[in-house]
């Protein structure tokens, strides 16, 4: 979004950096264990000539829930935390409010609200407030 000024720090503290960057890195290579320790075995059949019935494939999907949940965690702390946080480190951004507390909410609006602040905050300023000043 869009400001005339934004919080700023005096210096960078590139121990912050490596580290945040070393963060997104772990996460890229569990990721890449989950998928192939679990999930490429599982459909690693799949596309051949065998023929498949749709119980097979339902246990498929239903034995890569698991992984596929803790990659998306892995996605979202590397993104909307290591990533984000150490670019903000790097240009010396001081507001790291990326996310807040969105394993705690109780309702869907609140959810959309808090797990991606830099979206919501967009989307806030730039549709909905446009739509509501237009009527």
């Amino acid at each position: 979004v869009y400001r005339d000024e934004y919080p700023r720090s005096a210096s960078i503290n590139w121990g912050n950096v490596v580290s945040d960057l070393a963060q997104v890195v772990g996460c890229i290579f569990y990721t890449h264990f989950l998928l192939v320790r679990f999930c490429a075995p599982v459909f690693h059949k799949y596309g051949t000539n065998q023929t498949f019935s749709a119980s097979q494939m339902l246990m498929s999907v239903f034995s890569c829930c698991f992984p596929a949940s803790l990659v998306l965690l892995c996605a979202f702390f590397a993104v909307l935390h290591a990533w984000l946080n150490a670019f903000a480190e790097m240009m010396k951004f001081s507001d790291r409010m990326f996310y807040k507390d969105w394993w705690n909410s109780t309702s869907y609006s609140r959810f959309y609200r808090t797990w991606n602040c830099v979206v919501h905050d967009w989307l806030y300023e730039y549709v909905y407030m446009e739509l509501h000043a237009s009527k």
